[in-house]
């Protein structure tokens, strides 16, 4: 009988925004399509300032099912009625997982585990219904907030989540972090063991390039939310240090966000606008055009907990440029491309530059993410978890790939 799972995430596609919690999605396709019998709930708890007349005659607090990629999915469509009262949002989302919980029982069945991705809220929501069901529960952290220890406003160690987040952690059969960074962080909370198992990709989408690339303009190209923690001032200042005077060079940057104005505005002050381009949010066949065209990819930010984007990248042939803030530690080798300090600038700029002037060959790159990082690989070692977790059988297991 297939192995029956119950994914929780805390945050996951919707139709406004379908590449949110894409890699949930695409991992749980990674199961079904290994023989694992795999669900989704996901409460849909969209912010108020969202809310527009359309959106709000959508989204009324309804429940939905339908079929996502061979994955049985319900969803309860609403919004975050108390935007200044963080408790009661977690009360109000664990109510939201509890009822659709009933009614994937009541049509599924009962399944042999949940896998909960991220403490804030999945993971607290699934050890309230572990208790009530009497299943146990895994849970996955990616949240950036945890690595920075501060989910909130305030630092982890004062705040009124410390408690719940502990305690759905060592509720847990297993903890799993995204990094070796994250790790540490989270058994310093939890006061237990945690296994590092990295996200995955899907190779069959990000390929190498059909053809032999032009080094001439020589592209970086960064993908990220136009936040402040991706830490966009920094690659501009470094491109500006290495490249103000060199028209053979250009950045593309994709991603969306409120600081694009100011970013542009910057780029104009550095008088680097002409060579680099914003492409506004990408699609993912755009984001893979856009690698396909690239000949480097490169990552600024202060805190990230893994780095998806950097896989993605590397499986496309491009070597990697990234900060030393948490996750890409974990993927960027001396093989595959160059880590640089927090907030250094001319480091960034040298690592541009030695980047465009060393050789690397793109299959080597490609079977570096394979080897590492592909959805087989992760896949794998993952059900075997489940299958030590549905047992009863809380077995030793290698703590990273």
């Amino acid at each position: 009988m297939p192995l029956h799972v119950l994914w929780l995430p805390s945050w996951y596609p919707i139709e406004e925004n379908p590449l949110k919690g894409i890699f949930f999605q695409e991992q749980a396709k990674a199961l079904y399509q290994e023989g694992v019998n795999v669900g989704v709930i996901y409460p849909e708890v969209r912010p108020l300032r969202d809310w527009k007349w359309a959106q709000g005659l959508k989204n009324y607090f309804q429940s939905s099912f339908a079929i996502e990629d061979h994955i049985p999915t319900y969803r309860r469509h609403g919004w975050n009625l108390f935007p200044k009262m963080i408790k009661q949002q977690m009360r109000f989302w664990i109510a939201q997982a509890d009822s659709l919980m009933k009614r994937y029982v009541a049509k599924q069945g009962l399944p042999a585990l949940i896998h909960a991705h991220s403490v804030l809220w999945g993971g607290i929501a699934a050890q309230v219904l572990s208790k009530k069901w009497k299943i146990p529960y895994v849970v996955t952290e990616h949240f950036t907030g945890i690595l920075k220890e501060k989910p909130f406003s305030t630092g982890l160690e004062d705040c009124w989540s410390k408690p719940y987040i502990r305690e759905a952690y060592r509720h847990a059969t297993y903890v799993f972090s995204v990094g070796r960074a994250l790790k540490v962080v989270i058994e310093k909370c939890a006061g237990r063991e945690v296994q590092v198992l990295p996200n995955c990709f899907d190779a069959d989408f990000f390929t190498l390039a059909s053809q032999e690339k032009k080094r001439s303009p020589f592209r970086f190209f960064c993908l990220a939310h136009l936040t402040a923690n991706k830490n966009y001032p920094l690659l501009l200042k470094a491109f500006q240090l290495a490249y103000q005077h060199n028209p053979h060079i250009c950045l593309e940057i994709g991603g969306a966000g409120e600081l694009k104005k100011g970013l542009e505005q910057m780029a104009r002050d550095y008088k680097i606008a002409s060579a680099v381009h914003f492409l506004g949010p990408l699609s993912r066949g755009e984001v893979l055009k856009a690698m396909h065209r690239a000949n480097a990819f490169v990552l600024p930010s202060n805190f990230e907990t893994f780095g998806v984007v950097l896989i993605e990248a590397l499986a496309t042939g491009l070597p990697l440029i990234a900060t030393r803030c948490g996750g890409p530690e974990d993927i960027v080798t001396e093989d595959v491309g160059i880590l640089v300090p927090l907030n250094d600038s001319q480091a960034l700029a040298e690592a541009m530059k030695n980047i465009q002037y060393n050789c690397y060959e793109p299959e080597v790159l490609r079977n570096s993410a394979i080897n590492r990082f592909s959805r087989q690989v992760v896949t794998q070692k993952l059900i075997q978890f489940y299958r030590f977790t549905s047992s009863g059988s809380n077995h030793e297991y290698p703590c990273h790939l």
